[in-house]
């Protein structure tokens, strides 16, 4: 009865569930109890197998023909792809079917996975294996420059500990005599007195001279102040003064002069300009005894805004005209601190500075346009984009003594084609016509604003309206063959005064380069040109060489980072044959190699005016030995670099040899090339004979402690050169015992911690 009961079941289930074709195939039409007893068990079994378990085997029969398609195709993959000892390594010699049949699964996928991935995976564990050698490589080197920098600043304590200790024993020593200092100033003093009337009619340097003397008396003896009748005979103009502002610390208080002589004081008159720093600044402030009037430090790069500002403040109360423009670097003023400025500084009717910005506002806008105070001599706008490139042209019109303009852009904004079009359409709108005191804008840079060619094109046009601009620096702006064109015409503009052009990091390439050799065959007015890393080849270069040599105007052009080869350095050589005027030359890492550096030392040969010229990252090797013997003919070079050229310790020898008879190179650049301690022999000798060279590089090459002490050696003679050996392969222990007393002559350091015995050291390496 179950089996009845289970066989009815079934076929209920088959009537219920199967198609109609699947009824008459196992002729179940008809009623259940009928159809049990008419078929037999085996047919119903079979009928609802089919209906139940038939789609799950007709899947697996599908996947299972699906992976063997796989399989065939990685097989057909591997057989096309695969190189002849792939095919027998993995035994794959034969017809795909046989292959399918004779191959498993995991060898196939084997076999395909190692053609397909095995190149990325092995590219990334050669990544892998170069980063962790770069960093061991990193850690060392860093790990040596710690050791060698706690070695120097254990040797300056210890030095200084010294000082003061000889110090304190001297002041000591002076004060249980106090007669004798007393004695040493009135001695000094009787002798300025006698000498007044000579100082009188001497020039300013000797007054300057006479008095840090007597300040330095009073230094030295200790005492409060000079003598007031001796003070008033010191009547020091604001330029003199300044050593004596400086050595007179102490004395400021003490220092009677007429404050009529202070009212106006102008910082960039005062010689050498190394002295125009913000130390000599509060020195003659501070003499001045808050009387200053007028305050000029236009030109002076080592001065800061700080110590400007500083020196305003102080004289608040009489300080009228304030001239700061051409600070330091990042010494420019924001509205915030210029508004401060104005408030802390009631006085003042006259001020011209520099000031920076973050994109144009209303509110800078507003400032920087008005006639009124102050008088913005240079703006930089960071971050320009095309939204500030009209307020910048209408600023730009309508403020003629805006001489200086930056605008500078950064990856996330800048001025593009249309910002160009419509700052060059804003600044066409300018006045042609100005005053005799307004001078027009005559600077301007644009870094990494990517105007691209038909920006540069608008932007010229306008500028050779404007007629006084004498700098011109587009760097990063995509610059080619059209944006060059439209530069020449600039420049060919008759009256053009564009003395200074920087075009580096730009596409000029060789269909650019003509017009800017074109532009250097006719502006008679241009004298920088910057043309760094434009990808100028052979054709471009001699288009420049041809141009170079019809001009008698240029002094300087950078040509680092092209595509110079051996044809463009021969006509460069001719050139510098040819062109007397040009006085820098650089041609740092192009393609020069042997022939190419030869030709540019023949050039050498014929050339008077060439000061300076660079040829280092050029593997030119064995031209070392063309540029001695230019050397040696050439006596106008002062400035020669020929590092990372892969020179070798013969090339150095003959360089060597015709240093020893220079009488015009001050400085020579043989740094991270091929020399050992081998040449320092010949090197030593030219030292001791040459008496005009001041600087010698040789850092990053393989000088160890031999050649170290040679040319050590060699500087007591020389007193004048300076020689760079930092990371050779001297030992710190040599470095510290040979070269202490040398170490404003000498920077030295190593490149490895070398292995030492330590015998009887050990205190010492520790």
């Amino acid at each position: 009865n179950a089996a009845a009961a289970l066989e009815k079941d079934k076929v209920e289930y088959c009537l219920a569930n199967g198609s109609e074709d699947f009824i008459v195939k196992y002729k179940m039409k008809g009623l259940v109890k009928n159809l049990v007893k008419s078929l037999n068990a085996l047919q119903i079994d079979k009928a609802y197998d089919e209906l139940v378990n038939g789609p799950a085997r007709e899947a697996a029969a599908n996947a299972a023909n699906a992976a063997a398609a796989l399989e065939k195709d990685k097989v057909e993959y591997c057989l096309a792809n695969g190189s002849e000892d792939f095919i027998v390594k993995y035994k794959m010699k034969g017809l795909v079917k046989n292959l399918v049949k004779s191959l498993n699964a995991l060898q196939i996928d084997k076999a395909y996975d190692e053609l397909v991935n095995g190149p990325a995976r092995e590219a990334a564990a050669n990544a892998a294996n170069a980063a962790a050698a770069l960093e061991k490589e990193a850690a060392g080197k860093e790990a040596a420059d710690l050791l060698a920098e706690q070695k120097a600043a254990h040797a300056e304590i210890k030095a200084a500990e010294e000082a003061a200790k000889a110090a304190a024993a001297v002041r000591a020593e002076r004060m249980e005599d106090s007669s004798w200092a007393t004695r040493l100033a009135e001695e000094r003093i009787a002798k300025l007195k006698a000498a007044r009337g000579q100082r009188a009619a001497a020039s300013s340097s000797s007054t300057t001279e006479a008095a840090v003397a007597a300040a330095a008396a009073i230094i030295e003896a200790g005492l409060a102040g000079l003598p007031t009748d001796c003070l008033r005979a010191l009547h020091l103009d604001p330029v003199s003064a300044v050593r004596l502002g400086l050595t007179c610390t102490r004395l400021r208080a003490a220092v009677l002069l007429e404050p009529s002589s202070w009212e106006s004081l102008s910082l960039r008159d005062v010689q050498p300009a190394s002295l125009r720093t913000d130390d000599a600044l509060d020195a003659l402030a501070a003499l001045a005894q808050g009387a200053l009037g007028e305050l000029d430090c236009t030109g002076c790069p080592l001065l800061s805004r700080g110590a400007v500002s500083g020196v305003a403040e102080a004289n608040a109360k009489t300080l009228h005209t304030l001239r700061a423009v051409g600070l330091s670097g990042n010494s420019c003023w924001s509205t915030e601190q210029l508004k401060q400025l104005q408030a802390r500084c009631p006085s003042l009717a006259t001020l011209e500075l520099d000031m920076v910005v973050d994109r144009l506002g209303p509110e800078a806008s507003a400032l920087l346009a008005s006639a009124q105070l102050p008088r913005v001599a240079g703006l930089k706008v960071r971050n320009v984009g095309p939204e500030d490139a009209a307020d910048a042209g209408r600023l730009t019109a309508a403020a003629p003594w805006l001489r200086s303009l930056v605008l500078e852009g950064c990856s996330a904004t800048s001025l593009q084609v249309e910002g160009a079009r419509l700052f060059a359409a804003e600044l066409a709108k300018a006045p042609k016509e100005k005053k005799e005191c307004e001078q027009g804008l005559t600077n301007l840079d644009c870094p990494r604003t990517y105007m691209q060619c038909e920006g540069i094109v608008a932007l010229s046009a306008a500028l050779s309206a404007l007629g006084s601009l004498r700098s011109l620096s587009l760097p990063s702006n995509m610059i080619r063959i059209g944006g060059a064109e439209a530069i020449h015409s600039l420049c060919a503009t008759p009256g053009s005064a564009l003395h200074t052009l920087d075009l580096r990091y730009n596409e000029i390439g060789a269909l650019g380069a003509p017009h800017i050799g074109a532009l250097l065959a006719a502006n008679g007015a241009l004298t920088d040109l910057d043309l760094r890393f434009n990808g100028i080849d052979n054709f471009g270069i001699i288009a420049l060489a041809e141009g170079l040599e019809h001009n008698s105007t240029l002094l300087h052009l950078n040509l680092t980072g092209n595509l110079c080869q051996i044809g463009g350095a021969e006509r460069l050589g001719q050139a510098l044959g040819v062109n007397q005027t040009l006085q820098t030359l650089e041609l740092d890492s192009n393609r020069l190699v042997l022939k190419g550096a030869t030709a540019l030392a023949v050039g050498l040969l014929k050339n008077t005016g060439l000061r300076k010229l660079t040829v280092g990252g050029n593997s030119v090797k064995a031209a070392a030995k063309k540029f001695a013997s230019a050397l040696q003919v050439n006596k106008t070079l002062e400035w020669l670099e020929l590092g990372a050229n892969q020179i070798d310790d013969e090339g150095c020898d003959e360089l060597a040899w015709a240093l020893a008879g220079s009488a015009g190179l001050t400085y020579l650049d043989l740094s991270r090339n091929d020399l050992t301690s081998d040449c320092c022999e010949e090197l030593a000798e030219a030292l001791r004979a040459n008496r005009t060279l001041l600087t010698l590089d040789l850092a990053t090459c393989r000088i160890g402690d031999e050649g170290a002490k040679l040319l050590a050696e060699a500087l007591a003679v020389n007193q004048t050169v300076k020689v760079d050996l930092t990371q050779n392969v001297m030992t710190p222990l040599f470095i510290q015992r040979n070269l202490a007393l040398l170490k404003a002559r000498v920077r030295a350091s190593f490149q490895r911690a070398p292995v030492m015995d330590g015998e009887g050291e050990e205190g010492e390496e520790k």
